[in-house]
């Protein structure tokens, strides 16, 4: 038996995918003064992340090929996956690389939860509707995980198909301002994912902003990165316990297939019954309810996407000033929420814990001595020429 058993492992190794040769030709080098991607993070820490390598075999499966991006408590790498048989096309998939501190694992662990849950509508929903109609397609499922050991403690890490560059890095390349046709096809995609997160998982992401929206590639996008990583690699900065990597761009507007939500790891269950308290969201994209304290639900994400947009059309979020969230910056907040919308509805503000805070009992809105502005008027006026469209004022 225990020959078999090794015969059979010996043929399954002959006819799986061999590992891919690293290219041989010498990376720029980049000052090792400057910092580099993930090294720009206000928190960044090199004890916090992975060195990972390309060429690294990660789980005996998955071998890194290229950067694709990084955040402030991750890295994500192309990865080509050994277990493929090689008759096969070489399969690719994306390696999500957390940081090691315990609450950035939680939110991930937290992520992948969430995932399994949405894999598990996403099979109910695909063998009852006809294909097409169920939006799970735009919401970015993951697909399995492993931890990896480093040197400075153990890193949960998530598989998932490989995507391309975020909106907001679309949006940078692009000068600041996405194209209006793109953008109103990248909203289409996102009111369908909501609809599958909202209506059919019944989950509110509670943090939609640009860098959470991703682009897909297309099916041979992939084998293109891996191959362009070789041929001309990405400059790098090399360090005496690390090299630090500069992502492939691998989004392109011609090859745009569609755009996904991603980063679940801060989703709750919804329900219609009944109002979550806690503060969320990045504080630009802060809803009004959220901030009064008048309970919040599905309207977040969907007020979050309302910013959004904004941002992505106009190269600016109207609210990106607000760096901190104190009572200040919460009527700096608010103020600016009237001077484009109007006096808030007064069942929101009845409903509001903190609403004293920031209107009197006639719900004029107060300055930060505690005086009233007649009319409800804001505490702080709106700029003159705040809104422009593709560079002339409104």
């Amino acid at each position: 038996m225990s020959h078999l058993m090794h015969l059979k492992l010996s043929l399954e190794r002959h006819l799986r995918t061999k590992p891919s040769r690293m290219s041989t030709v010498i990376a720029e080098a980049l000052p090792e003064r400057l910092p580099v991607e993930e090294e720009c993070s206000s928190s960044y820490s090199p004890n916090h992340f992975y060195p990972v390598r390309l060429g690294e075999i990660f789980n005996e499966r998955y071998q890194v090929v290229a950067k694709l991006g990084f955040s402030s408590n991750s890295t994500i790498w192309l990865a080509k996956d050994l277990h493929q048989w090689r008759w096969r096309s070489a399969r690719y998939v994306a390696v999500k690389v957390n940081a090691n501190p315990d609450d950035v694992k939680s939110a991930a662990e937290r992520e992948f939860q969430v995932s399994q849950l949405l894999e598990g509508t996403k099979s109910r929903l695909v063998n009852s509707k006809p294909a097409g109609i169920t939006g799970h397609q735009y919401a970015h499922i993951l697909q399995d995980y492993f931890n990896l050991n480093g040197p400075h403690g153990v890193h949960f890490c998530t598989i998932s198909d490989p995507l391309g560059e975020s909106l907001e890095d679309l949006k940078q390349r692009l000068e600041g301002r996405i194209p209006l046709n793109l953008l109103k096809a990248a909203t289409r995609m996102i009111l369908r994912g909501l609809e599958f997160l909202h209506a059919e998982c019944l989950f509110i992401h509670t943090d939609l902003k640009p860098e959470s929206i991703r682009l897909t590639l297309g099916r041979w996008k992939p084998q293109a990165v891996a191959r362009a990583e070789r041929k001309t690699p990405r400059p790098q900065k090399k360090l005496e316990d690390r090299t630090i990597y500069t992502s492939r761009q691998a989004g392109d507007l011609n090859d745009l297939v569609r755009v996904v939500i991603t980063d679940f790891g801060a989703s709750v269950a919804g329900n219609d019954c009944f109002r979550y308290e806690h503060l969320i969201q990045s504080l630009p994209y802060r809803a009004p309810e959220v901030i009064i304290g008048a309970g919040w639900s599905y309207g977040a994400d969907i007020w979050n996407l309302g910013v959004m947009i904004w941002d992505l059309l106009e190269g600016k979020n109207p609210f990106d000033s607000i760096s901190s969230m104190n009572a200040a910056s919460a009527r700096k907040h608010l103020a600016r929420l009237i001077g484009f919308l109007g006096h808030p509805p007064n069942d929101l503000l009845a409903r509001g814990s903190d609403t004293h805070r920031y209107f009197d009992d006639k719900a004029n809105g107060l300055t930060s001595s505690g005086e009233c502005c007649a009319g409800g008027q804001a505490i702080e006026a709106v700029p003159r020429n705040f809104f422009y469209t593709r560079g002339r004022a409104k």
